[in-house]
């Protein structure tokens, strides 16, 4: 095995470090990718031919029962459509987030990868990973509601005072349960990492990640502001052009072509394809960072390279935190 570079890093030396292994393995980290947006750009074109002007333009029944009939029958088909897309969105990405993650841990550890690897590593994990990810958003969906609920009765308490009051109260309230909610997101970034390369449950994860980046959520929040700001930059330099010719059409009062959105689909997919993957690469690696700033994961990785063992898993009792 080579000689690995385990240390604790600094923001700049994390986004440095993504950006170099990116470009060393660009075909590997995007190849994984390709298969999974593949499929979610012919998700996206179905879902457009099924919402497409051409095909909700059917005549109706001039019966009032059949026409009600017929629309119900009609939104139906489309929301069926919809819930099978992110269905389809939500499963290929998870699994590309999966594959991606493995190669990283391999490239950044010093073994050998490839793409079919990778995929393989998933075997027997998907499931939890599905299920990984899914726990997150309910845990985040839930929180926001009970949020909701906490700051409207706040605010009609407020409004038995001041009506001024309630709504400062209000936009007060609303601006914790926003820093509440992605302080919450941020302790489940490294979440995927720590179940599928310590190979854990659900929740063991979700409170590993939430320990790893105890202290260390400001770190992870300008990680991932700067990741999905990237992503947005290349995602507008693809589809920009196809979404500005699209509203140039909507402005001269005629339909968007079925080509037109379906080559913003493509391009869109490409975009994707290049730059979710810098995310991943950045969120594996902040994983390992955390580790050997808490747990001496440096120390660990060389005592087994000397007694020829596996790498360390998560430790039953972790050591003292470094710096």
């Amino acid at each position: 095995m080579p000689s690995i570079d385990l240390r604790p890093l600094s923001l700049g030396e994390l986004l440095d470090r993504t950006f170099s292994l990116y470009r060393k393995n660009f075909w590997l980290v995007v190849g994984i990718m390709l298969l999974p947006q593949a499929v979610v750009v012919l998700a996206t074109l179905g879902v457009q031919r099924l919402v497409s002007p051409a095909s909700v333009s059917v005549p109706f029944p001039n019966d009032p029962a059949q026409a009600a009939a017929h629309l119900a029958q009609m939104m139906g088909s489309i929301f069926l459509g919809l819930g099978i897309y992110i269905c389809i969105v939500y499963a290929v990405h998870t699994i590309a987030l999966g594959a991606t993650t493995f190669a990283v841990s391999d490239v950044y550890l010093g073994r050998s990868t490839s793409i079919s690897a990778a995929f393989a590593k998933l075997r027997g994990r998907i499931t939890r990973l599905l299920g990984l990810n899914l726990a997150v958003v309910l845990v985040l969906i839930s929180c926001y509601f009970v949020l909701a609920l906490l700051i409207a009765i706040f605010a009609g308490l407020l409004s038995l005072v001041s009506k001024p009051l309630a709504v400062l109260g209000g936009v007060i309230g609303f601006g914790l349960g926003v820093w509440f909610l992605i302080w919450m997101f941020l302790g489940f970034i490294v979440a995927v990492p720590s179940l599928l390369l310590e190979n854990s449950g659900v929740i063991t994860a979700l409170k590993r990640s939430s320990e790893l980046l105890r202290g260390n959520r400001g770190r992870a929040f300008l990680i991932v502001f700067l990741m999905l700001l990237m992503t947005s930059v290349v995602s507008a330099v693809f589809q920009g052009p196809f979404l500005i010719a699209s509203l140039v059409m909507v402005g001269k009062g005629e339909a968007m072509s079925f080509w037109l959105t379906g080559i913003s689909a493509i391009a869109g997919g490409i975009g994707v394809a290049l730059s979710a993957p810098l995310m991943m690469i950045a969120v594996a690696l902040l994983y390992y960072d955390v580790r050997v700033r808490k747990e001496a994961f440096d120390l660990q990785v060389m005592i087994s390279e000397l007694d020829g063992a596996a790498l360390p898993a998560a430790p039953t009792t972790p050591p003292a935190s470094i710096g």
